[in-house]
């Protein structure tokens, strides 16, 4: 069973993005910034997504301000509860799983 934050996510990821254009493209420029903020939250980001943190981003004295700046469009939905923390890893596992197939099939760059 999914959460509605979830069903949020997946709302903005088909809204914004056009996975059958640029497949690729979609998962990873949902996937990165689901990374991101994971990270400027403190939370773990799964191992197998192989997310490295700009040397830029200091969690520890992030402001919002630099999250609107460094383009954490995210980030304002989970400010205003529309989704958990815990939806963005589970979504961002979904992601993760699909970039894995598109990379079997030759889709990715």
């Amino acid at each position: 069973m999914t959460t509605a934050g979830y069903q949020n996510l997946r709302s903005i990821f088909r809204a914004d993005y056009s996975p059958e254009h640029d497949a690729w493209g979609s998962v990873m420029g949902f996937l990165f910034p689901i990374a991101e903020l994971l990270y400027v939250e403190g939370e773990t980001v799964p191992s197998a997504w192989q997310f490295r943190p700009s040397p830029l981003l200091n969690r520890d004295s992030f402001t919002d301000d630099e999250r609107d700046t460094m383009g954490f469009y995210l980030s304002q939905d989970y400010l205003s509860g529309h989704f958990t923390l815990e939806d963005l890893t589970t979504f961002g596992n979904v992601l993760h799983r699909y970039s894995t197939n598109l990379r079997a099939a030759g889709k990715d760059y």
